[in-house]
Order: C-alpha cells, then sequence, then structure tokens
C-alpha cells in the first residue's frame, strides 16, 4: 500500500504533467495559426501586386 504522501506528490505531477501538455499544444496551434497568418498575407501581397500591375498596365 502507497503512503498519502506519495498519492499527493503523484497526483501533483499528473496535474502538472497535463497542465504542461496543453500549454505545448497552446503553442503549437498558435504557431500554426501565425504561419498560416503570414501565409496568406503573403498571398493576400502578392495579388495585390498583381493586380496594381495589371491596373497600370491598363491605363498606359
Amino acid at each position: 500500500m502507497k503512503s498519502t504522501k506519495y498519492k499527493l506528490l503523484k497526483a501533483d505531477f499528473d496535474f502538472a504533467q497535463k497542465e504542461l501538455k496543453q500549454y505545448r499544444e497552446t503553442i503549437m496551434r498558435l504557431r500554426r495559426e501565425k504561419e498560416q497568418a503570414y501565409w496568406n498575407g503573403y498571398k493576400q501581397g502578392r495579388f495585390d501586386e498583381k493586380a496594381k500591375q495589371l491596373h497600370l498596365k491598363g491605363s498606359d
């Protein structure tokens, strides 16, 4: 039979592991969102650049 102190430490350790796992998952999700936002902005910038070039060619 395990002592009460061991059970308390085990419970604290398990809780800390759970919190760290959630923290890591949140960080990874935010990194993916940031990367996606970067690429979406890059694509939008390229689209705006091409539209501007087409507009300038049309006004010649």
